[in-house]
């Protein structure tokens, strides 16, 4: 039960009823749709493998708490203050962690495969589609290489 909690703490629940047509019967029944609002992951690896990047973001966080002045003396209202300033900090320095689904794509493929997206969004079929053929021949490579790596 305190994991359906949580579950419903970071989600967005929306009810929804669905007819069931049972024995000659509608039964109304409730299905739960959840539509995330979690924020997307930040790749947090990055700070201790790239040494610019952690100067910074050290150098942004340093910035944002010397323009915020003095914290208020409620504990509560002082912990959300800083909590909202490393978020949104964080946010503007640090990339977004990328899902790994087919982890022998290179970032070559993985850059081919934003473009192609932004392409299908604005409408461009015929950039899509060119995109579409060079993801699929980049892909192929990439397995094929990632295969002979596991295989030695």
């Amino acid at each position: 039960m305190p994991a359906l909690l949580l579950y419903l703490y970071l989600c967005s629940i929306c009810l929804l009823s669905v007819q069931y047509y049972t024995h000659g019967q509608n039964i109304n029944l409730p299905v739960y749709v959840c539509v995330c609002v979690c924020p997307p992951q930040l790749d947090s690896t990055l700070l201790m493998q790239n040494s610019d990047l952690a100067d910074r973001y050290d150098i942004a966080v340093d910035n944002a708490f010397s323009a915020l002045g003095d914290f208020p003396d409620d504990p509560e209202e002082a912990w959300s203050i800083t909590r909202d300033t490393i978020l949104t900090t964080a946010a503007a320095n640090i990339p977004v962690k990328r899902a790994v689904r087919r982890p022998w794509l290179t970032t070559e493929t993985m850059e081919i495969i934003d473009q192609k997206k932004e392409a299908r969004l604005k409408g461009n079929h015929d950039e899509w589609k060119r995109l579409k053929g060079v993801y699929k021949a980049r892909s192929k490579v990439d397995l094929e290489l990632f295969l002979r790596e596991i295989s030695r």
